[in-house]
């Protein structure tokens, strides 16, 4: 059974099936935004961003700042239990 929230330019998918939950997160900017991991751990899942190792010039750090900041704040909203999944179509 997978769940799809969608927020902050962000979708954040959660896959539960055959007892192994696995969970993603992919922003719509992918030219800036870092790589996400997630660990579903039962007990507390965690979250981990890796920025590219390419210089960022200075005019584009606002984009990499704001989706990394996306991300944080669906994950967040999704730990807190506060998304609503997205209606299927």
């Amino acid at each position: 059974m997978a769940k799809v929230y969608k927020k902050y330019n962000c979708e954040l998918k959660v896959v539960d099936a055959f007892g192994m939950k696995s969970i993603s997160i992919r922003h719509d900017d992918i030219l800036h935004a870092p790589s996400v991991l997630v660990t579903p751990n039962t007990e507390k899942p965690e979250c981990s961003l890796t920025f590219q190792l390419v210089p960022v010039p200075i005019d584009e750090w606002d984009k990499v700042k704001a989706a990394g900041d996306d991300i944080r704040n669906i994950w967040n909203e999704y730990l807190a239990g506060t998304l609503t999944e997205e209606p299927r179509k």
